[in-house]
């Protein structure tokens, strides 16, 4: 696996260190760079109070599908895994600021094999929210603002030729971020929780991909999800979820790319476990149990699975400042 070997333990060790407990998240083909509008929605930090976190996700990306029809596979393959850091501050009652930074390891086999890693994208993230006081029934309503920046390398090449944009580290593009996280108690004193977050991504170009008006344009992207935790007791819980993403076609000028873009559903299973007071991890996976693409025929996700911890310190007035 060469590079993508050598960024599983880095990922691993990460995790050990730091970690961050995120809501499943997908990626299927027409996308560069981690999948990290997954990763925006979580629980707000109280005030002056850091969470600080890393999350591994490996997606195989190898099955084959035109409009809503899964294809036999022909022995192409597409592997992509990412680490995710994330820094979340409480700067008041209702007020979070998020800073999201990611490394890229991708894989793909058609006539030859591709492998590329790197540095990839970065997030930042400003958050409100909009019931700060509510306590009983817990329940949190954030709203975010932000933009993705291309921190890696978005051109990188191959005996003189440039790598093909969905395998580049980044998108290479500056992007507009905007993300809706809500989340609610059920029947209290139950320990069940109704969870829905979703963001969506305003791409832009990037500039340097040539020196013509050909500039690739990633199509515009919305995830959305909607999820039920239940605890489990001995500081454990489960998370039942549907997750939904949508991209509009990749464009090359004012091309659009036909077997681009589409629409995914993926049924997920998640655990978390608190190791400690402000330490905790979890395990999570997903299955697609739908999908509608565009064009003939596309690469497309046959499961993914995360791994993520988190570590939680500064003040201690509550959620929120509660």
């Amino acid at each position: 696996m060469g590079t993508s070997r050598n960024l599983v333990p880095a990922a691993l060790l990460m995790m050990a260190l730091f970690g961050s407990a995120q809501p499943l998240a997908g990626q299927a083909c027409s996308c560069g760079g981690a999948p990290m509008l997954g990763a925006l929605g979580s629980a707000p930090p109280g005030i002056g109070q850091w969470q600080l976190g890393s999350q591994y996700d490996y997606n195989d990306i190898s099955g084959l599908a035109a409009g809503s029809s899964t294809l036999a596979r022909d022995g192409r393959r597409q592997l992509s895994q990412s680490t995710i850091i994330r820094l979340n501050y409480g700067l008041s009652r209702s007020v979070t600021l998020s800073v999201l930074v990611t490394a890229v390891a991708k894989e793909r086999a058609v006539s030859d094999v591709v492998k590329t890693s790197g540095i990839g994208d970065g997030i930042v993230l400003v958050q409100v929210n909009l019931l700060p006081e509510l306590s009983y029934p817990q329940r949190d309503l954030l709203i975010g603002l932000g933009f993705k920046a291309p921190l890696g390398a978005a051109d990188l090449t191959r005996s003189g030729v440039r790598i093909s944009p969905d395998m580049q580290p980044t998108t290479g593009g500056w992007d507009g971020l905007a993300s809706l996280y809500f989340t609610t108690e059920i029947l209290p004193p139950l320990p069940a929780t109704l969870l829905l977050t979703a963001s969506q991504r305003w791409t832009s170009a990037n500039p340097d991909y040539s020196t013509t008006q050909s500039d690739y344009r990633f199509g515009n992207e919305t995830v959305a999800s909607l999820g039920l935790r239940y605890g489990l007791g001995l500081r454990s819980l489960v998370n039942v979820q549907l997750n939904y993403r949508r991209t509009d076609a990749d464009r090359l000028g004012t091309y659009r790319l036909p077997n681009s873009g589409g629409q995914w559903l993926f049924a997920g299973l998640g655990f978390n476990w608190s190791l400690l007071e402000n330490v905790g991890l979890g395990i999570s996976g997903q299955l697609p149990i739908y999908h509608q693409l565009n064009g003939a025929i596309q690469l497309t996700t046959r499961y993914s699975f995360s791994m993520f911890v988190n570590y939680t310190f500064g003040s201690r007035q509550g959620m929120g400042g509660r």
